[in-house]
């Protein structure tokens, strides 16, 4: 055995490899984390207080839309 050979099968025994459903997964879940996280941010209410309600719910849109819309549509 070569020593390339030798140090790749070596190298290869001790990383970890995920699958690529397995990254799917984590992938999904985290989307449906921050879908979560989103929705309880948008369903905060602030009582008595209408207008800081309505601010927080527009803040919480406004970043929603830029980190889905190209910076250099925005800008």
């Amino acid at each position: 055995m070569s020593k390339l050979t030798q140090t790749t099968d070596q190298k290869d025994s001790t990383e970890s490899h995920v699958s690529p459903v397995e990254t799917i997964q984590a992938i999904t879940e985290n989307y449906t984390d921050q879908e979560a996280a989103i929705v309880r941010q948008l369903k905060l209410k602030i009582p008595n207080h209408n207008l800081t309600t309505g601010t927080t719910r527009e803040l919480v849109w406004g970043e929603l839309f830029r980190s889905m819309i190209p910076k250099k549509v925005l800008y």
